[in-house]
């Protein structure tokens, strides 16, 4: 009995009077099955690779599932941190497995504390926690319109309750909504300063 990978060797693609499609059925070979080696074929290394890691990691943590996958697309400051990362690779001839790297591009970084603690203290706010950057996070994505849903998505909340844990109402909040409903009573007429003319003209 021919293996998986030697029924894909039996098709003729030019063959002048049988079809791939034909041929598949006549040696017991899914079409899709082809077709699949062919697009992993044409696929580059560097691809081949990820997609490998990417196997490697799911397959070690199987719990993890496809739910745990979100799309983040990158601002430019983002883009050009990655795209230095991608030139480093290509430099080097392989694939960096790690999303943030060390200068060398071995390794994945193993602590970064000593350089938190120094460009805290040199923007002023020293003993700042790094996870501590996930509130406002999750407060500047709310705050510039973005739809709470897909602002949890992006942060990886699975619950409501523990979105608004993180999506805490500041002072400035109240003082913006003060400000706002301000503006729009000044934008009434009013008889007196502060309420509202139930019957405008």
């Amino acid at each position: 009995m021919k293996t998986l990978k030697e029924k894909k060797q039996c098709i003729q693609p030019k063959h002048p009077k049988l079809g791939i499609q034909k041929q598949c059925e006549l040696i017991g070979l899914s079409r899709s099955s082809y077709y699949r080696q062919i697009q992993v074929n044409q696929e580059s290394p560097e691809n081949l690779e990820i997609m490998s890691l990417i196997d490697k990691e799911y397959t070690d943590h199987p719990f993890y599932g496809a739910c745990q996958l979100r799309t983040i697309y990158l601002d430019d400051e983002l883009l050009e941190i990655f795209d230095a990362q991608r030139q480093l690779s290509k430099a080097g001839k392989k694939i960096i497995p790690n999303v943030f790297s060390n200068r060398p591009g071995t390794g994945p970084i193993k602590d970064f504390r000593k350089s938190w603690k120094t460009a805290c203290k040199e923007a002023g706010v020293p003993g700042r926690i790094f996870h501590d950057l996930r509130r406002p996070a999750v407060r500047n994505m709310v705050r510039s319109g973005i739809p709470e849903r897909v602002a949890m998505m992006i942060s990886g909340h699975k619950t409501r309750a523990v979105f608004e844990r993180y999506n805490v109402v500041s002072e400035d909040d109240l003082m913006v909504v003060a400000r706002k409903q301000e503006k729009y009573l000044k934008n009434q007429l009013g008889t007196i300063s502060g309420t509202v003319d139930p019957n405008p003209k």
